[in-house]
């Protein structure tokens, strides 16, 4: 691990903490204090590489529906990037083996019908 970065500029020391084996990252106060609601890249940056997220402040409201209004946007949000990030995997391949199959018992009961009129025009003759 090296360092953390929030928009491009190094985080000093002092404005986190890291626990767990750098795994669980926490701002300190004064640091999100001094921060205006806005959407943030925060990276961090290892030797062999980097990992980023994106964090959102926010103003706090004691209106308990306002903050609930802003975290549900907020999900909504991420779930839009989540959906646009991953591919469609063939999850829904059932329903076209549905339709196949009925299809297959149609076309095979279709054959077996003019079969048997076929036989029984050419059996009474």
């Amino acid at each position: 691990f090296s360092h953390i970065e929030i928009d491009g500029k190094i985080l000093d020391k002092e404005n986190y903490s890291l626990e767990g084996e750098h795994t669980i990252l926490t701002l300190k106060k004064e640091y999100l204090d001094s921060l205006k609601p806005d959407k943030y890249t925060l990276t961090f940056v290892y030797n062999d590489g980097n990992v980023s997220t994106n964090i959102f402040v926010v103003e706090y409201n004691d209106n308990q529906e306002d903050n609930k209004d802003i975290n549900n946007k907020d999900k909504k949000d991420n779930q839009k990037q989540e959906d646009a990030a991953n591919p469609q995997t063939g999850d829904n391949i059932t329903s076209y083996i549905w339709i196949l199959l009925i299809s297959l018992i149609g076309l095979i009961s279709g054959v077996v019908y003019l079969s048997k009129n076929k036989l029984k025009s050419f059996l009474a003759k």
